[in-house]
């Protein structure tokens, strides 16, 4: 254990990271959902527009609740919002209503919206507040292989799950999950102390507006974190054609019960794939270059999906398999180096704002990706999202290497 986690990292953040393992480990739908959706009724394209719908929902909320954790507490917004996940998840398997399906994914959203900036702002200002800065870039390395650590044991324990109980249950058992991880990070997880003033809805509303207008102003003023957000737009429109990744491999014959045995090996690789994020930064010089390599090393890997065909689906996996890697590996790098340009004083409404422009490209990419799908399968869509990844690789290529954060205040 002493190991992995240093002493002094362990004691500040253990419920964190038992949050991360214990809340994956139950993310038992994860190599199941899109078949789910698509055995009760469901198209490819009302797939994507339920994963779209959810990012409408962040989009709406994101901007005020960031700006409710810079004001009102970061571990407060955090909790909410996971609770509301949780419960939603515990919901789908009620219905198999489009409409009401709908409706609980933009439940979901608006959970997420709470969480999304606060999460990490929480963690990061708390190791700042004890002058442990210098563990953030190990914490992102060690959040991503909990979490992979986590889903390696939850596909297999869906897929032995399933062979009992209908798939449906898989949601609630995940919610129930979700919901014991919740109540350890809520009682052990701590928040920096500072008195709090008491702020009446309109004082709050002028607070919220100043916040926002702060983090905007920051994102047009530092370049770097503009081009970085910009890439990142373009990346989650190529993430979103991940919704092909199921019905892909089934397509080449691949048995649904050996979903789970992949996404657990992919879970596995991931444990030990953000360990490569400093070596591979050390090798290459800059965070510029990590970014750079992974992104066009990642996409030439899926274009050879092109050449792939029934019953070929071992190919298949090892490539999505070996893309999966390098995008746990440049992670890590890419987060610490996001979270050096923001300042802290807006570090959760900066990442919210981030986030909320994200998802309104993850809708485009989502809606685009189900149609795409129903029209031309999904190999050539996984194929042809490979053109996102362009501009992102320019942007990349326009960084300049000075990563501290602007003082605009």
């Amino acid at each position: 254990m002493q190991n992995f986690f240093k002493t002094k990292e362990w004691e500040l953040l253990w419920p964190f990271y038992i949050k991360v393992f214990i809340y994956s480990m139950f993310n038992v739908t994860v190599a199941f959902s899109v078949i789910y959706f698509f055995n009760i009724g469901l198209s490819y394209s009302e797939i994507g527009k339920l994963v779209g719908i959810t990012g409408l929902s962040t989009i709406i909320f994101e901007i005020p609740t960031g700006v409710v954790a810079d004001l009102l507490g970061r571990k407060f917004s955090t909790l909410f919002g996971l609770v509301i996940v949780a419960f939603c998840h515990i919901l789908i398997p009620l219905t198999n209503s489009f409409l009401i399906l709908a409706f609980i994914f933009g439940a979901i959203g608006f959970g997420t919206s709470f969480i999304s900036g606060a999460y990490t702002a929480w963690f990061v200002d708390y190791l700042k507040y004890k002058r442990k800065k210098h563990l953030i870039h190990n914490a992102m390395i060690k959040f991503s292989s909990l979490a992979s650590a986590g889903n390696v044991f939850a596909p297999l324990f869906g897929s032995i799950l399933v062979t009992f109980l209908d798939l449906k249950w898989l949601w609630v058992i995940q919610g129930s999950g979700m919901l014991f991880s919740i109540l350890i990070l809520g009682i052990f997880g701590k928040e920096k102390f500072h008195k709090r003033k008491r702020t009446e809805l309109t004082n709050l509303f002028k607070k919220s507006f100043t916040t926002t207008k702060k983090a905007i102003h920051f994102s047009f003023k530092n370049r770097n974190f503009l081009l970085m957000l910009i890439a990142s737009i373009f990346a989650m429109l190529f993430m979103a054609s991940g919704l092909c990744w199921q019905p892909f491999l089934v397509k080449l014959k691949m048995p649904v019960s050996y979903l789970g045995v992949f996404y657990s090996i992919i879970a596995f690789v991931g444990i030990f794939s953000p360990f490569l994020s400093k070596p591979l930064l050390v090798y290459l010089g800059k965070e510029k270059n990590v970014f750079i390599f992974s992104t066009m090393f990642g996409g030439l890997l899926i274009l050879t999906l092109y050449f792939v065909h029934q019953p070929m689906f071992y190919f298949a996996c090892a490539i999505l398999i070996i893309q999966s890697i390098i995008g746990k590996a440049m992670a890590p790098t890419k987060d610490a180096y996001l979270q050096k340009l923001i300042p802290s004083k807006i570090r959760a409404t900066a990442g919210s704002l981030t986030h909320m422009l994200i998802s309104v490209f993850s809708i485009i990419g989502a809606i685009t990706a189900g149609k795409v799908m129903d029209l031309v399968g999904p190999k050539f869509t996984l194929i042809y999202f490979c053109g996102f990844l362009i501009p992102a690789i320019v942007c990349y290529l326009l960084l300049k290497q000075n990563t501290s954060s602007q003082k605009i205040f």
